[in-house]
């Protein structure tokens, strides 16, 4: 049997940056991982103990350098211990299902992840509550599902005396990509698991001081001008993964991709929007081992993260574990039960696809209460938008780091922010340590740490003093907006928080 030990020590700033760059190298169309899944059998079960568990610790956001912190809390604080149980994979030439429970507080919700050629879905606690994941249009998620599904269902087809090598290789040519990296160590050695030695790579590299969204922008700037390396990390990632050379074809189709993707992503990129991240080190361990005939030793596979950054989150731990007890081999139909929401597969929007839906179901009531905020972002994209006309529009995503919700609940926005989407005046005092603006008709002036605001000379109540956060100066969006007569909604979903703001004229 098998067995696979796996364990890693990351800065999750960094696990930002590496799908973008790992991942870049799944291809749009033609070939995917499923090719790597044919290798194994028409379809393989595999019934399992994995257990996904996280337990986090948030320190005092009030003291955050920038509302990047206020996104993590906002986004997984809230579900401060859980667990994912995973109880079966089914992998086939062009599916995959994946079934398991997520344990939250005191509930327990089945959840299936099934994966098509066109699309990923998620179904949650029961049969109509499914979250459709449309593969061909996904900008993130196609290459997301490819390269974990492919990192955790594929890793079984690499070989035995391959597999070190390759991953110490493919490590080196990412890092090679990567600016500003210091004290970059990497290493193949052996490890002792179950009594026998296996292959194990190891690698380390510190983080100059550097704002999370600076960075990003150097890595892409760094990727988009460096032909000859990202081709040569391309080479080695595919044969690594894939089992064969990449075609010179292929090659030059996935690296104009992979140009065309992050030029796109880098227009998303808000400079100001991430944390500085202080002293920053990254580290990673992995081992894996397999035997002549590429069966499970007994054992699984661990996954530890933990990531320190001060001062805003003091500590998060993460912990993956997995203990194989059992692995079926079957040639049984290489697909994924229909699934009845899906019948019509040319839907390009979530609306298009809403509408196709009976109105009294609970997918329905499922997508209208937790994807509203698509639906209402549907003709401007984020992270603003100007609409010419009898009004300007703006929109604010917590997740792009727009705005931050403090701890009673209120959102808060960059003054200078505000201002330059508004065309509004701005001037810093720092002797009075206060920001005015002004649209030439109405004056506002915000002093930090108070709770209250001048506006035309008369003094207005804030919900939340005004904040100092890195060099920004965050006030409560609804105030700012009303001042001036603006119109402000909120739409928040569950994992989504999107402020809409309307100027008339």
């Amino acid at each position: 049997m098998l067995k696979e030990t796996i364990k890693r020590k990351l800065l999750i700033p960094l696990a930002v940056v590496f799908p973008v760059v790992l991942t870049a190298c799944q291809p749009v169309d033609g070939v995917d991982m499923d090719s790597a899944f044919a290798k194994m059998a028409e379809v393989r079960t595999y019934h399992s103990s994995a257990k996904l568990s996280w337990e986090l610790e948030l320190g005092d956001f009030a003291s955050s350098d920038i509302p990047m912190s206020e996104w993590n809390k906002s986004r997984i604080g809230v579900f401060s211990k859980g667990s994912l149980v995973i109880t079966e994979r089914t992998i086939g030439q062009e599916s995959l299902s994946v079934k398991g429970e997520l344990h939250l507080r005191d509930k327990i919700i089945p959840i299936e992840l099934f994966k098509q050629p066109d699309y990923v879905a998620v179904q949650l606690g029961g049969a109509n509550k499914i979250i459709k994941m449309d593969l061909k249009n996904s900008h993130f998620g196609y290459h997301d599902s490819y390269f974990w599904m492919g990192f955790m269902n594929g890793i079984s087809a690499a070989d035995k005396n391959d597999w070190g090598g390759s991953v110490g290789e493919v490590t080196k040519a990412a890092l090679a990509l990567l600016p500003n990296l210091q004290n970059i160590q990497t290493a193949n050695k052996e490890a002792q698991i179950g009594g026998e030695k296996v292959p194990l790579t190891s690698v380390s590299f510190s983080l100059d001081d550097k704002r999370l969204g600076e960075y990003l922008i150097a890595v892409i700037e760094s990727v988009l001008n460096n032909e000859k390396g990202v081709k040569e990390f391309l080479r080695l990632a595919y044969k690594a993964y894939q089992g064969e050379p990449i075609t010179e074809e292929y090659l030059n189709e996935t690296y104009e991709n992979i140009q065309d993707e992050l030029s796109r992503s880098k227009a998303f990129i808000n400079r100001d929007s991430f944390a500085t991240y202080t002293g920053a080190t990254f580290e990673a361990q992995g081992s894996v081992g397999f035997d002549a005939a590429g069966d499970l030793r007994d054992g699984g596979l661990t996954l530890d993260v933990n990531w320190t950054e001060s001062p805003s989150i003091q500590q998060a731990h993460i912990e993956y574990s997995e203990d194989y007890w059992d692995m079926n081999e079957t040639l049984v139909p290489a697909q994924t039960p229909e699934r009845e929401a899906f019948v019509e597969e040319d839907s390009d929007t979530l609306p298009e696809f809403m509408a196709q839906l009976d109105p009294q179901s609970d997918l329905y009531a499922l997508l209208k209460e937790d994807f509203q905020a698509d639906v209402i972002q549907e003709d401007y994209s984020l992270p603003h938008y100007r609409k010419a006309g009898a009004s300007e529009l703006a929109t604010y995503e917590m997740i792009a780091g727009d705005v931050f919700i403090d701890e009673n609940a209120n959102t808060m926005i960059g003054a200078r922010r505000f201002a330059e989407d508004f065309n509004l005046e701005l001037k810093w005092d720092d002797v009075q340590k206060q920001v005015a603006l002004s649209d030439g008709k109405t004056n506002v002036t915000y002093k930090l740490g108070s709770s209250m605001a001048a506006v035309n000379g008369a003094q207005m109540e804030l919900p939340a003093p005004v904040q100092l956060a890195g060099d920004t100066t965050y006030v409560p969006i609804r105030s700012i907006a009303e001042a001036f007569g603006m119109k402000v909604e909120f739409h928040t979903a569950k994992y989504r928080h999107v402020v809409r703001i309307t100027k008339s004229e």
